[in-house]
């Protein structure tokens, strides 16, 4: 079965009620079209690919290109409280 992601973003498009009918599979973007990052990007940059693509989180990369195994992932909420907390903390 080939590779992919999927999110709440995905199911936009389908009512609640078709859930029940519809498989991940169905649901997914394949990985050959899945935004992402290389671990190295900074934030600035991952959040302005997030916005350009219109989803909210995307996995991370490691640096190497597009056979490289994700390492995690990033969401734009982890960003926002990152900055708040570094804010907070007056780093």
């Amino acid at each position: 079965m080939p590779a992919g992601l999927v999110s709440v973003t995905n199911l936009r498009g389908t009512p609640r009620e078709g859930w029940r009918r519809i498989t991940v599979a169905e649901a997914m973007v394949p990985w050959s079209r899945v935004v992402r990052v290389e671990a190295n990007a900074d934030l600035l940059t991952a959040l302005l690919v997030m916005a350009e693509a219109g989803v909210t989180q995307v996995p991370v990369m490691s640096p190497g290109g597009a056979e490289a195994p994700p390492v995690g992932i990033l969401s734009r909420d982890d960003v926002t409280q990152y900055l708040r907390v570094r804010r907070e903390l007056g780093v």
